[in-house]
């Protein structure tokens, strides 16, 4: 990796002035930093087995595996990456030594990945104890989906209610929650089974619009909300006058949901902490009288978020912890 080294006569002041400039740059006419998600191994090895069993879109599977060659004959891997390409790799163990309270869901997401990608050697996953009520929806769904891959993989008996779940949402006329990864498991934990052959070619034909322009595949289609929330943030915490931001405010606060928070992005229904703490900090210092009515209702929420360890949520309704 390069590095760049900068002149001793750069001083802090300054290079918060160039960052500064450099971000309001990003904001767009409708007062949005637009984040599309780039291609990545993980995505696009699922995807490509995937289209190996399906006859109608071979430009999109060659696509992908020009992709994959490519990336294959770079040097920017990771572990979870090389194992996943068939290269020598540590990316079996990775969470071997992990500890956490989620590392039960954590373990049972690995192994079904790399079940699901074919590689060889994938141990077989503890048992997860974690309360699925208080994930985002999109993660219960795709730790139903996980268990279908596994429980398959160790032929055990697999959940029908699970793979009924699993095929209404691929029967949706958008990936659901705008999250590709689970998209991706869902295909994958349905992929055998003939019943759900309908589900399954209409996912398959959602992720392939989703295809980017080098062939690969991403985690999801935008981070835009997020990380137009953190950029906000930071420019106002930075001095940015009001007047910048404003486009930026008014989009924010256009896009709150019902319960009083944000989704990570417009593709999104639930809405998670993350995002919806940082639009209110945002909000409340950049016009606390002029968007009171929109960040008072977002106070409760975040509060209603938070358990004991702070990481909650303990009821329904409140905005999910997880973002993608």
């Amino acid at each position: 990796m390069a590095v760049t080294f900068l002149p001793a006569t750069v001083t802090a002041p300054s290079l918060v002035d160039r960052l500064r400039e450099h971000l309001v740059a990003r904001i767009d006419h409708q007062g949005l930093v637009r984040s599309a998600c780039g291609s990545r191994v993980l995505e696009t090895v699922l995807a490509s087995r995937l289209l190996q069993d399906d006859d109608r879109h071979p430009d999109a599977l060659a696509a992908a595996r020009s992709y994959l060659h490519a990336a294959a004959r770079g040097g920017e891997l990771t572990p979870l990456d090389r194992a996943l390409l068939g290269k020598p790799s540590s990316g079996l163990g990775l969470l071997a030594g992990f500890e956490h309270h989620t590392a039960g869901r954590k373990r049972l997401l690995m192994n079904a990945i790399l079940h699901a990608a074919g590689v060889g050697g994938a141990p077989a996953p503890p048992p997860t104890t974690d309360p699925a009520g208080g994930l985002h929806t999109w993660k219960q769904a795709e730790l139903a989906a996980c268990r279908v891959i596994c429980d398959r993989a160790a032929c055990t008996p697999v959940a029908g209610d699970d793979l009924d779940a699993l095929a209404d949402l691929l029967l949706k006329p958008r990936i659901f929650e705008g999250n590709h990864l689970p998209h991706l498991l869902f295909l994958h934990a349905l992929r055998p089974y003939p019943a759900c052959r309908a589900a399954v070619r209409q996912g398959i034909d959602l992720l392939v619009a989703t295809q980017h322009a080098d062939g690969g595949f991403s985690v999801a289609e935008s981070f835009d909300t997020w990380v137009t929330s953190i950029v906000a943030t930071a420019l106002t915490e930075a001095g940015t006058d009001r007047q910048t931001l404003a486009r930026t405010a008014d989009w924010l606060a256009a896009r709150q949901a019902g319960d009083g928070g944000w989704s990570y992005t417009p593709q999104a229904t639930q809405t998670d902490m993350d995002t919806t703490y940082t639009a209110m900090v945002f909000l409340h210092h950049h016009d606390p009288v002029r968007h009171a009515r929109t960040w008072r209702p977002a106070t409760p929420t975040c509060g209603a978020c938070r358990t004991t360890t702070g990481d909650g949520p303990p009821t329904a309704g409140a905005p999910r912890r997880s973002r993608p």
